[in-house]
């Protein structure tokens, strides 16, 4: 039994949750995680830092045509492939229009505030890497669909047709405008340590803040390292051979989404330019299979002919 006093202690405190979580929208339970990272709230000011970043790091790409796929290269006469997987042919010829491109990836804080909008369930709170669950870190275990939806929020907000890249614009891009390189880079090389990680790192520091290393030269950051990334395709191993030229979006209808890029803990081989691969759509959140999605991130573009920041 407690005293008077301790009874309307706790009835004050109750009270006062009470109005927090039904008026403010305050959580009944802490927000910060075990590695030291607050959750943010998605105030008025949070959301608008959101949608002024989303729009101030667009680099702009200048369309034109280039050859998608891996063409490989020759060393000591022989023609060498940048990649193993037989989905990176053939080289075809591909014309894309102008677009604008994320300078980085959607970190955690950004889509933490985007969650907490609508009141969802914060990702990647049970990941076992959690030291690189924290605000300035690209955001991982992210769906398709909802890589998808946050894009398409963005144009609501701005008014810009947001949406994810294409698969012909991500390698466009990456390679800064379909220059014959094998990684997205600021010289086309792999170098660990300067422009990514340090071989030693796998199984410590395989993700990193994004920009943390130096941009392709178009300025794009981490395209190479870091997460894998969705794209809008539909997934179809014999893609390359029926594409059409100009701005191909991928098959109409399938069963599986095409990653760019490869993961953290990838072997060069798989980080290339040329890399893709399937991942099924998720559309359970208890799907098992999004426990293999913990380097799954994105980044969006705008698909307007002309720059937005100029």
């Amino acid at each position: 039994m407690c005293t008077t006093m301790k009874c309307r202690k706790i009835f004050l405190n109750g009270f006062l949750s009470l109005i927090c979580f039904f008026l403010l929208g305050c959580d009944a339970q802490s927000r910060t995680l075990e590695n030291g990272y607050t959750l943010p709230k998605a105030t008025k000011e949070n959301v608008q830092k959101i949608i002024d970043s989303a729009v101030q790091n667009l680099v702009f790409v200048k369309g034109g045509s280039y050859m998608m796929g891996d063409s490989g290269y020759i060393y000591k006469g022989e023609r060498v492939y940048w990649s193993l997987w037989l989905d990176n042919f053939p080289a075809h010829k591909v014309t894309l229009d102008s677009f604008s491109m994320s300078k980085y990836e959607v970190t955690y804080w950004e889509y933490d505030v985007y969650t907490d909008l609508f009141n969802n369930e914060p990702v990647s709170l049970k990941v076992g890497h959690q030291y690189f669950r924290k605000g300035n870190y690209p955001v991982g275990k992210v769906t398709w669909q909802q890589a998808d939806e946050y894009c398409k929020w963005l144009g609501e907000k701005t008014g810009l047709p947001f949406s994810l890249p294409t698969e012909a614009q991500w390698e466009y891009a990456a390679r800064s405008r379909g220059k014959q390189v094998g990684y997205a880079t600021d010289n086309g090389k792999m170098e660990p340590g300067r422009n990514y990680r340090k071989s030693g790192d796998l199984g410590t520091q395989i993700v990193f803040p994004v920009g943390t290393f130096p941009p392709n030269p178009l300025g794009l950051h981490d395209m190479a390292g870091n997460h894998s990334e969705w794209v809008l395709d539909w997934y179809d191993k014999k893609y390359y051979e029926k594409s059409p030229e100009l701005n191909p979006q991928g098959p109409e209808t399938g069963t599986y989404k095409v990653l760019r890029s490869g993961a953290p803990n990838a072997t060069p081989s798989t980080v290339t330019v040329y890399s893709r691969r399937p991942h099924q759509v998720v559309f359970d959140k208890d799907d098992t299979s999004l426990r293999t999605m913990y380097y799954f991130g994105f980044r969006c573009v705008v698909n307007s002919l002309k720059p937005i920041n100029r």
